[in-house]
């Protein structure tokens, strides 16, 4: 607004999001914004030097990002986030009138740090529309997640839930003795990540207008894990 000019300060992260699209299209280049990169030694020279050697020997992946102000090229967006904002429904929750065939997924935690989650769900041919998602944030009481998730499922003519296999035995007995069905999910989080992707891809799931979880999914990385000969894909969410 005062027309003066903007400063932007960061060390590179991964391979994506706007700090790496500006770096790509401006740094080298005959442009108007000025991209200003060099080790965090020549931006501060009295950075002690066994500190330096000690991050370098401890983590060296992060050594090159913070020290020597390199994007990490082991990690990646899990999926565009024009390509998850396509799949995006105008509505924010779907009434339990909108479909007979509801299902039930949930991710309890032990609300330390992590929100539990409940999500509800219908199939139709090949589409997949996620019309609840329900959340509990850290710090809710767990058997409070519980009678009110049961709660929740009940409404939706929903008396069975798939679940990580988070504390099995506490959830298993609670939902139980509250009249719901548990079953553990076959599939770890990554697993359920790259299922989930070549739906969006292609345009086979809807998903509610849900602001939290849209800032997840957008957040989410991808990082190649070799184990053995072979390599896997984790991903992991990062929220502010």
């Amino acid at each position: 607004m005062t027309g003066g000019e903007l400063g932007i300060g960061s060390s590179p992260y991964s391979q994506s999001g706007e700090f790496y699209s500006l770096d790509r299209r401006h740094y080298g280049r005959d442009s108007s914004t000025l991209v200003y990169a060099r080790t965090a030694p020549q931006f501060n020279p009295l950075l002690p030097t066994d500190y330096l050697e000690t991050l370098r020997e401890q983590d060296p992946e992060a050594y090159r990002s913070e020290v020597l102000g390199e994007f990490r090229g082991g990690v990646s967006m899990w999926c565009d986030p024009d390509a998850i904002d396509a799949r995006v429904a105008t509505w924010r929750e779907l009434p339990p009138g909108a479909a007979s065939n509801w299902a039930a997924f949930a991710d309890f935690s032990s609300s330390r740090s992590d929100a539990s989650v409940v999500s509800l769900a219908f199939q139709e041919a090949e589409h997949v529309t996620a019309g609840v998602v329900r959340a509990w944030a850290a710090g809710t009481d767990p058997q409070t997640v519980l009678t009110e998730a049961a709660a929740l499922l009940k409404s939706y003519g929903c008396h069975r839930v798939v679940a990580d296999r988070y504390a099995i035995g506490f959830v298993q007995s609670g939902l139980a003795q509250l009249g719901i069905q548990y079953d553990p999910c076959e599939l770890n989080a990554s697993r359920l990540y790259l299922e989930l992707l070549p739906r969006i891809l292609t345009g086979s799931v809807t998903i509610p207008n849900d602001a939290v979880l849209l800032r997840e999914l957008r957040g989410l990385e991808r990082r190649p894990r070799i184990r053995g000969t072979r390599q896997s894909f984790a991903s992991r969410c990062r929220v502010a």
